[in-house]
């Protein structure tokens, strides 16, 4: 009887983090930003939080975390796989946007102006990353221990 409770917290610990990684998507995972500045004035804007959902990176982290979630209820062996998936999906996510700013500045006589472009990462991402790393060492604990 208590082999079975030891078996029923371990497959919970996967529904939990499958369960925190559908919920991250919605939250933000990207800023963008941009500030322009001159010899004669300046401004910038942020847009924000940009939720994952809103990315085809979140999209595809949406239905990674709820197959997880089904698989970790089914106790399937191979849900650790999924874990491992969203853990790249996530990681390529945050590679991409390092690639994403820009930043250039020129002067011609006494006239002078830069612009900057950025795109920085949010909490909502790195929850997914995190989520996805446990799925997977939970997933893939369990699987060795059954």
């Amino acid at each position: 009887m208590e082999e079975s409770n030891a078996e029923k917290t371990k497959n919970l610990m996967g529904m939990i983090c499958a369960i925190v990684m559908v919920i991250s998507v919605f939250l933000p995972w990207a800023e963008a930003s941009s500030s322009v500045s001159s010899s004669y004035g300046g401004g910038s804007y942020s847009t924000g939080g940009i939720s994952g959902i809103s990315l085809g990176y979140g999209m595809f982290g949406l239905l990674l975390g709820i197959g997880g979630l089904i698989m970790s209820l089914k106790r399937m062996k191979w849900t650790w796989l999924l874990g491992l998936v969203s853990l790249i999906d996530g990681i390529s996510y945050l590679i991409a946007m390092g690639d994403a700013g820009v930043s250039s500045s020129s002067s011609y006589g006494g006239y002078s102006a830069s612009v900057k472009a950025s795109v920085d990462p949010q909490a909502g991402l790195f929850i997914f990353l995190v989520c996805a790393l446990l799925l997977t060492v939970f997933t893939l604990k369990d699987r060795k221990q059954a």
